[in-house]
């Protein structure tokens, strides 16, 4: 299982990764497909934790980038407890979101809770988005399977996401790969 809105392999999951390696290095008619999934739910809000996170992110970065300081990658960019206020306010005031106004017309000062909130709920995951996640997750375990250098790559391939239509099937939708041998 991958942790939620996240398609990176973990160093818990090499074992149990290669232990189908073995298998499949032992049974050399055997192709195998590989299927992502996804918890519409759980990665959904992950995604949307994400998303928010990098809001908050770019607002630092682009900080960095006014005092001249070494760009990096977003995903390298943490935000610290008694900076998270500050960026909050700034990813707030740069968002194209509708802002509640007093009856003079200025723009209300709110509390964080209530700016954390609409920034968050404002985030849109689709099911579009969860496809990619899904995607990238059996890509990824392909590319595991394929670095190992003993499977035939012609043996491996990747289905498309299964249907997230049924959105009440738990069993079903579980942020994972599902692995079918033929």
């Amino acid at each position: 299982d991958f942790d939620h809105g996240s398609s990176q392999i973990e160093e818990s999951m090499h074992e149990q990764l290669n232990n189908l390696i073995t298998a499949l290095e032992n049974r050399p008619a055997l192709q195998l497909e590989i299927q992502g999934a996804v918890d519409p739910e759980k990665d959904s809000m992950a995604l949307r934790r994400i998303q928010f996170d990098n809001l908050l992110k770019a607002q630092k970065l682009k900080e960095m980038a006014q005092k001249n300081l070494d760009a990096v990658p977003l995903a390298q960019i943490k935000i610290e407890p008694d900076e998270f206020i500050t960026y909050l306010k700034k990813a707030y005031a740069a968002s194209d979101i509708t802002k509640p106004r007093d009856d003079a017309g200025k723009i209300k000062k709110l509390p964080v809770a209530e700016m954390e909130k609409l920034l968050f709920t404002r985030i849109d995951i689709s099911d579009k988005d969860l496809r990619r996640l899904a995607q990238k997750r059996a890509a990824g375990v392909k590319s595991y399977i394929k670095k190992s250098k003993k499977i035939d790559p012609h043996r491996i391939f990747m289905l498309g996401p299964d249907s997230l239509a049924d959105r009440k099937n738990k069993e079903k939708h579980k942020s994972r790969v599902n692995f079918f041998l033929k």
